[in-house]
């Protein structure tokens, strides 16, 4: 591990390096991420043997005129705050080193967002606009190009997009055989280069969706929701028929159903946490569930159908049998 993590702050981490770190990371609780760094920080090669004196004397006075009246400040302590100022001073060092070094990588280059299986997470462009990606997404940019000439990403995967209304530098997002062109608007898209189809809520302001291919364009209005078949270059667009949050409840981490066969919500379980989930030929699937779960909550959803449905889940590892209850 120690390997990987002086490969990533020297920016020669491969894909395989950075999947490792970043399960590490999620597996390690505050308390080893802080031994983790403190290690790494005594192993740096920076210059640390000389400690400012004036710095020194400056906490000592402050020290000396907040506990005036009181007891008398022994010798230990300042030699304490000698020993305190070794450490803190060089990791204030290293810190600022370490954020510098991890700029000046991105300076003239492209930028990488990606989250893994069961991560969310919020980039800030640097115009200010913010993207809420779910699971499994990626997104890149461009440091030196956006804003100078145009506003453009590269986007695979979900997310909730609330752009920065900017007339002369319109954001163009570019994904697999489709291009989106937005000034200012909120947004739900969903695009996987392993899917035929791609998606598109639009809440606010306008888009333009575009399949690259056909040449097809279609401008959306708020309340709109485009599917595009990514194959033909097809176009369906309609009012939603749902409000804008039924489509955005990954944002909230919630699985949102309306009046949706069982079969369907097993199948949403299944890719949601990863599982296998099998029924007994008695369990009625066409029966319908309408309710809003947490997404982040197997058992608990389990929970509601037994009680909503009369039926019983036994898990075995990540197989799930569903039964009827007795």
């Amino acid at each position: 591990m120690r390997k990987i993590e002086q490969d990533f702050l020297n920016n020669k981490a491969n894909t395989e390096q950075l999947k490792t770190l970043r399960q590490h990371v999620n597996a390690s609780d505050d308390a080893q991420l802080g031994a983790d760094i403190q290690q790494q920080w005594m192993q740096e090669d920076l210059d640390t043997s000389e400690v400012d004196t004036d710095i020194l004397k400056k906490i000592w006075y402050r020290v000396e005129n907040q506990t005036r009246g009181g007891h008398r400040i022994h010798s230990l302590l300042w030699k304490a705050i000698q020993v305190a100022a070794v450490f803190l001073i060089p990791l204030f060092m290293f810190t600022t080193y370490y954020f510098y070094r991890q700029k000046s990588a991105y300076e003239n280059g492209e930028v990488t967002f990606t989250t893994d299986k069961g991560e969310q997470a919020c980039v800030v462009l640097p115009d200010g606009s913010k993207v809420r990606l779910n699971e499994l997404t990626t997104l890149r940019y461009n440091t030196t190009a956006f804003n100078q000439y145009r506003r453009e990403v590269i986007f695979d995967g979900q997310g909730y997009f609330e752009i920065h209304k900017d007339a002369k530098h319109p954001l163009v997002i570019s994904s697999d055989r489709l291009s989106i062109k937005v000034l200012g608007t909120i947004f739900n898209l969903t695009t996987h280069r392993n899917s035929s189809q791609a998606s598109l809520e639009l809440s606010e302001g306008s888009v333009d969706f575009s399949h690259i291919a056909s040449g097809r364009v279609v401008h959306m209005s708020p309340g709109q929701r485009a599917v595009l078949n990514k194959q033909t270059g097809q176009f369906a667009v309609s009012m939603m028929q749902e409000d804008f949050d039924y489509y955005t409840a990954w944002n909230r981490k919630e699985l949102v159903f309306r009046n949706t066969p069982l079969t369907a919500v097993f199948e949403e379980l299944e890719q949601t946490y990863s599982v296998s989930i099998k029924c007994n030929p008695r369990v009625k699937l066409s029966e319908q569930f309408t309710g809003t779960m947490a997404s982040n909550n197997l058992q608990e959803n389990l929970e509601i159908l037994e009680t909503s449905f009369h039926l019983k889940a036994t898990k075995y590892g990540k197989n799930i049998l569903i039964t009827t209850a007795k």
